[in-house]
């Protein structure tokens, strides 16, 4: 969502830089009620869809021979949501505007811990997100610094 704050101040920069002539200046969206309206959307979708992702984390944890009707379908809605994505404290200012009212928590895990996840990212993800241990100390300490 970080690299889509960023597009989405591109794409409003261009959507109002000929003035009258441009759509967004012409109809005077502002850009807070621009990035307002993505937000919303992007948290409407994350709502609307938590369930999918209940089931996802309880069919993991469960294991394959639960059967699905174990599965509590009723769940108490919760008002926000959190995503820990480390590289997000590289774009508050963008995540700021898409979400006017959100609250930014800064955590600070234990450098150890965090690195040993990171070494151990690809048994979970399929992917890995560092080479060796050195990147991933210098990961950790660009993302808390930001």
């Amino acid at each position: 969502m970080g690299d889509l704050a960023i597009d989405l101040a591109i794409y409003y920069q261009l959507g109002t830089s000929r003035g009258d002539y441009s759509l967004l200046s012409s109809m005077d969206v502002k850009k807070a009620e621009f990035f307002g309206v993505f937000g919303e959307t992007i948290n409407d979708l994350i709502m609307h869809h938590h369930v999918d992702l209940a089931r996802k984390r309880w069919r993991h944890a469960a294991g394959p021979k639960t059967p699905d009707d174990h599965f509590a379908t009723e769940f108490k809605v919760k008002g926000r949501w959190v995503d820990g994505t480390p590289e997000y404290s590289f774009y508050i200012c963008g995540l700021r505007k898409l979400f006017p009212d959100a609250l930014f928590i800064h955590i600070f895990r234990n450098v150890t811990s965090v690195v040993r996840s990171m070494l151990h990212f690809h048994q979970v993800s399929g992917e890995s997100l560092v080479a060796n241990e050195q990147e991933a100390y210098s990961y950790w300490l660009r993302t808390v610094s930001s």
